[in-house]
């Protein structure tokens, strides 16, 4: 099975057997299964004001939907029929967010990457972080959440097996946190090896939160050095 396929039937499973969110989950489009490298966020951002001027201004390539029909969660069987439609709107975003993508973008050329792909733990759509960890019941001190969040984080691991990158660079402090205590035994470092894979931490590259031009540029550097 292609992978987007299998990752976006997967992530339909957790929200059939969990039904704990109002909004369709995370859906990926097309991804091959020879990345290099893959960047990794906490969660897709749901910002009504972007998708509905997508959405207006893209009437036929959408199918005529609205926010509402094209994103609200019903059930596994309703959400077949729109799958592409939100693929779809992924793949757009990601070709035209000049924000979060953008900066990737910027970052992957400084690196010379151009084989690199983009994942986030958690499918769950929500622009306030504080919203998603209440969802999963993330404890601060042990990093234990509950079944929903645990099977995405599940899937996440999975989906990094599966693809194998040579690379994954973590761009967000709290998934930099959850990989640590999954792989490295709660030991903080900016990079470990896991298997075939060179994990590299960091927080934020965009965004009021994001890392300023020494902490960047001494990860540019980093990664480099193991890439060299």
């Amino acid at each position: 099975m292609i992978f987007n396929d299998w990752y976006n039937n997967e992530a339909i499973k957790i929200w059939n057997k969990f039904s704990k969110h109002e909004l369709v989950p995370q859906l990926i489009p097309h991804t091959e299964d020879n990345y290099h490298t893959i960047f990794v966020g906490i969660n897709p951002a749901h910002q009504i004001v972007k998708i509905k001027k997508i959405l207006d201004t893209n009437k036929i390539e959408f199918g005529n939907h609205n926010i509402e029909s094209i994103f609200n969660w019903n059930d596994g069987e309703k959400i077949k029929e729109r799958v592409g439609y939100i693929a779809k709107m992924e793949a757009y975003a990601r070709k035209h967010d000049n924000n979060y993508f953008g900066a990737i973008k910027k970052f992957a050329n400084q690196l010379n990457l151009t084989n690199w792909t983009h994942l986030d733990i958690f499918l769950v759509r929500e622009t306030v972080q504080n919203n998603l960890l209440n969802l999963i019941e993330l404890n601060d001190n042990n990093f234990k959440m509950n079944d929903f969040g645990e099977q995405q984080l599940n899937l996440f691991f999975e989906s990094i097996k599966k693809l194998n990158p040579k690379n994954v660079i973590v761009l967000n402090a709290l998934a930099s946190r959850l990989i640590i205590s999954k792989l490295n035994n709660n030991k903080i470092d900016t990079t470990f090896q896991s298997n075939s894979t060179r994990y590299f931490l960091s927080s934020m590259i965009s965004g009021q939160r994001s890392l300023d031009i020494f902490s960047k540029s001494s990860l540019i550097n980093e990664i480099k050095m193991y890439n060299s």
